[in-house]
């Protein structure tokens, strides 16, 4: 398994930068460990089924700038492509280690495909609050004990009192629908937690004044959060994952191949009503009814992740399970990825709020939400932006700032505690990332994917496991083949640009065992056979025989006598074979494992020595210059008649049969 393994190159071949790779879940996999579907929580349709927004709250939701985030609604999870991408999540940089770079969700996507607001002040505060006290002041109501657990409430208690407002009621009574409303919808669709049935009541104290809420960064704390729960899903041993997992699945259709559906019913346009509007435009998916219809002028469209509503085919691109996700990914191609899938014609027909302070989308600063601080790095993800990639500077996602969460600080002020991450926030416009655009596709020797190849983890599927009547992973045994076939074509070309026996016998030795290692690596050494006497054997691996420096100088000396070459540079030597459907000298078609062979070869081809061609006539090898020779020139095979093979060997017969005798020697 090492050997088939260091074949394989799974990496990290420098470890580096993936320096926690011993803890990553891709490691378990490999040794069978840790191969189950991960189970996400979410509870986005029951939330949508449930709880249809009214038209007295929606102006209030509109406003605080969560009404695209209503619109995406419920989108069906694929559990198995979100446990592929955890498999190549990585902690140490926050992005996606693909086979063709790196790859990450950014604010660009945040904003793009929900809507929300990431130019603003961080989502933090003090929870050295009085829960009930404050459910009592901002909704009215205090939850009974049963309903309130510390800082977390059960959605149950918000839906059954909050559901709808009562008829004639005032504008206060309004907010307070509205506050539990947008709690119940940001606590189930950003900031889930793995209970499936609560919400955290500390994001409550942000909605007391809506003026104050629209300011607010949610988009980069719904970031923050999802790039928390990919750290910890990717860890060796974790069997869930949480948080905004609707953003991470629109992120990856919209920029790769695996599990990527195709719309077979457009999704429509739709009318976004002003805040101070209580009426729409009818639409389609999991709203309130709606009663008559508003003005066009002035109004937005859906951010761009409501166009993946709906129902779809997979006609073309087939969904399939974790194994079959894994196998893609790791076969992926540079055309199977989207870098810039937001042109600026689809930028233009977005809402305001989907594309403001685009200058944001490339700053490198850390995303705050409460205890969560994580780094957002943009500037390893440059191709996303249309600027070219190079190797990014050393990167330091903090390690430490993953062990801070909640146990044992039910009344930390995090704005304080976090105060330094704050203030670097703050100064998020003054560390924007760029470089100059791209213009081409990367190419595959350029310097960042050879430094890449180097650092990344390049297989996740188990290298030689096939199990019975299951899918078997095809990614490892193509990149064999590509490996193996490139390898030959550089061994020839080395052996033909520096020519002699020795290189031509251990390039073919050589090529050889490559062959049957390969296909001993994919289950097909089956189909090996080698002939002998016209009989089929077994097939040997051949290895040279180990010598030591004296002995291989005093090989070298009789292999040069026995050729009698001349002492001034060897030209360019011109192959003879007598027929088209010939098979090579047999001491070279079996790889002569000795010495002996290694002579008696040398004899024979610097002689014109014969070999047998199946047809039984000779076939004739000279190294003897060619007039019309050079030294750039590669060995040409010339067919040439038996009659002629025949006539040449018989010239030479004697000479060669000399010089035959005077070089041979014991084997050393």
């Amino acid at each position: 398994m090492a050997a088939e393994q260091q074949m394989l190159e799974q990496g990290p071949v420098d470890g580096s930068v993936l320096y926690l790779q011993h803890e990553h879940r891709s490691e378990a996999i490999q040794s069978d460990q840790d191969r189950k579907v991960l189970t996400c929580r979410q509870r986005w349709s029951r939330f949508i089924r449930d709880w249809p927004l009214h038209d007295l709250v929606r102006p209030y939701v509109v406003q605080a700038g969560f009404y695209g985030l209503y619109r995406v609604g419920f989108i069906q999870l694929d559990w198995a492509l979100i446990t592929a991408l955890v498999e190549r999540w990585r902690q140490e940089t926050h992005t996606f280690h693909l086979a063709v770079g790196e790859s990450t969700v950014t604010l660009q996507d945040v904003a793009v495909l929900l809507g929300l607001r990431i130019h603003g002040d961080p989502v933090t505060g003090t929870c050295d609050v009085h829960w009930d006290d404050l459910c009592e002041e901002l909704l009215g109501l205090r939850p009974n004990v049963e309903s309130l657990e510390g800082s977390s409430l059960k959605v149950t208690w918000l839906r059954e009192n909050f559901l709808q407002p009562p008829e004639g009621a005032d504008d206060a009574t309004v907010k307070r629908y509205a506050r539990a409303y947008i709690l119940a919808l940001v606590g189930g669709a950003l900031f889930a937690d793995k209970s499936g049935s609560s919400v955290q009541v500390a994001f409550l104290p942000l909605l007391r004044d809506f003026m104050v809420t629209e300011r607010l960064s949610w988009g980069s704390a719904a970031l923050a959060h999802l790039y928390r729960e990919l750290c910890r899903a990717s860890q060796s041993g974790a069997m869930e994952i949480a948080g905004p997992l609707t953003l991470l699945q629109l992120w990856a259709w919209e920029r790769l191949h695996v599990g990527r559906p195709g719309a077979q019913f457009p999704a429509q346009r739709h009318i976004v009503p002003e805040a101070g509007n209580e009426r729409e435009a009818p639409h389609d998916f999991g709203d309130a009814p709606v009663v008559g219809a508003i003005e066009e002028q002035a109004l937005a469209v859906d951010p761009r992740g409501c166009r993946w509503k709906g129902r779809f085919s997979h006609t073309d691109n087939p969904q399939g399970g974790l194994t079959l996700y894994r196998d893609q990914l790791d076969q992926q191609k540079n055309d199977q990825i989207i870098w810039q899938p937001y042109t600026p014609e689809i930028l233009e027909k977005l809402p305001p709020i989907c594309v403001a302070d685009q200058q944001i989308w490339r700053t490198v600063a850390p995303l705050i939400c409460f205890e969560i601080v994580e780094w957002h790095h943009p500037d390893r993800v440059l191709r996303q932006f249309g600027l070219r990639q190079g190797i990014p500077d050393t990167c330091d996602t903090e390690k430490e700032l993953h062990k801070i969460d909640r146990r044992g600080r039910h009344r930390c002020n995090w704005r304080r505690y976090h105060a330094h991450y704050i203030r670097l926030w703050e100064q998020r416009e003054q560390s924007i990332v760029t470089a100059v655009p791209n213009e081409h596709p990367m190419d595959y020797h350029d310097p960042y994917m050879e430094w890449y190849r180097s650092i990344t983890r390049r297989f996740i599927a188990p290298l030689t496991q096939r199990p019975h009547m299951q899918y078997h992973p095809t990614a490892a045994t193509s990149h064999l083949l590509v490996r193996t076939v490139t390898d030959i074509h550089r061994r020839c070309g080395t052996s033909l640009s520096a020519f002699s026996l020795a290189n031509v016998q251990q390039s073919l030795i050589d090529i050889r065992n490559m062959c049957s290692d390969v296909l001993h690596t994919i289950g097909e050494e089956h189909q090996l056979q080698l002939i002998e006497n016209g009989e089929p054997r077994a097939l040997a691996r051949i290895r040279s025989p180990p010598l030591s420096a004296q002995r291989r100088r005093r090989a070298s000396d009789r292999e040069y006598q026995a050729m009698s070459l001349p002492p001034q540079p060897l030209v360019a030597p011109r192959l003879v074979i007598n027929a088209a459907d010939h098979e090579p000298l047999q001491s070279i078609q079996e790889g002569a494992s000795t010495s002996n062979n290694l002579s008696s070869t040398s004899t024979n081809l610097r002689g014109q020595g014969r070999g047998r061609t199946r047809d039984g006539g000779l076939a004739m090898i000279s190294l003897a210059p060619s007039s019309s020779s050079s030294m750039s020139q590669p060995p040409r095979f010339v067919p040439q008649s038996a009659g002629t093979a025949t006539t040449n060997n018989r010239q030479s017969q004697g000479q060669g049969r000399d010089r035959a005798r005077g070089g041979r020697s014991r084997n050393p």
